[in-house]
């Protein structure tokens, strides 16, 4: 029963575009999709990729994309800040063209997507008045804000199906150079979804808008991540990404924004103020 539907869709090849606009709104496809995706590309056998996926992987996290606790933690970033759950939606959409870029196992793929959708999670536990300011945070203001890592981290890992994504939550404010938090890891002791997340969640925190401020032009964006680069982001992320958004492909259909969280069947939903850079 659990793998009719891997069958079923493995007929099809579909584009990086599909899956990441339905990330959340499928089940068991999400994966099967990526695969096919990738042996289309790679020129690999379906039952050769799906094999150690079968293997490694239990049932349950084929239908991770639909799992209530996803929904619930979305849909209650919605009921406390709607700017910051579009934010994680168009976040997830980027960040799992950059790690098909990269060349991330489909595996890999699905938990940058979760990650990146679940980045934002802990800003549930930020007062109001802190989130939805809108100037600059005092710096005891930003200490309480830098909070939401931890607290994201905590939620996430209660779900042992999200484990996979949990150190990309606790992880995408860190720096590259180690002036991150919350744990001040530098390099390739961040997690490569981490830094996936982070220069994600940086371009579209600056390229739309926020209560402080106006989104900034694409071009502007470019120069600030370039300027970064190497420092504050991943260099070899950045460069993945700005391949990404030259092909178009961070665009997201605005009906997508829809697909977690919101407008679930019954019984579904039970339950930014970033820094910019420097």
């Amino acid at each position: 029963m659990g793998t009719a539907p891997l069958i079923f869709v493995a007929g099809t090849v579909f584009s990086a575009a599909f899956w990441s606009a339905h990330l959340f709104d499928i089940s068991g496809v999400f994966l099967a999709g990526f695969t096919a995706l990738f042996a289309h590309r790679r020129g690999a056998t379906l039952q050769a990729l799906l094999a150690p996926i079968e293997a490694s992987t239990p049932l349950r996290s084929f239908a991770v994309g639909l799992e209530p606790l996803v929904h619930e933690l979305v849909a209650d970033l919605d009921r406390k800040d709607t700017i910051t759950r579009d934010h994680v939606v168009r976040t997830a959409h980027l960040a799992v063209h950059v790690a098909e870029e990269m060349r991330l196992s489909p595996i890999e793929m699905r938990d940058v997507g979760l990650g990146a959708i679940l980045h934002d999670v802990g800003k549930v536990t930020i007062p109001e008045e802190i989130l939805a300011k809108p100037g600059r945070l005092t710096d005891a203001e930003f200490e309480t804000m830098k909070g939401h890592t931890v607290a994201g981290h905590a939620m996430v890992a209660a779900a042992p199906s999200l484990r996979g994504a949990t150190s990309f939550v606790r992880g995408h404010h860190e720096r590259v150079d180690g002036r991150g938090y919350p744990d001040q890891l530098t390099g390739d002791d961040i997690p490569l979804g981490a830094r996936i997340v982070a220069a994600c969640d940086a371009w579209d925190a600056m390229s739309h808008n926020r209560q402080y401020r106006e989104g900034m032009s694409n071009e502007r964006v470019v120069a600030i991540m370039r300027e970064h680069q190497g420092s504050q982001w991943d260099a070899a992320v950045v460069d993945a990404l700005l391949r990404v958004i030259e092909r178009g492909e961070h665009e997201i259909d605005p009906s997508a924004l829809d697909a977690v969280g919101r407008e679930q069947e019954p019984g579904n939903v039970t339950c930014c103020h970033d820094a910019l850079p420097v």
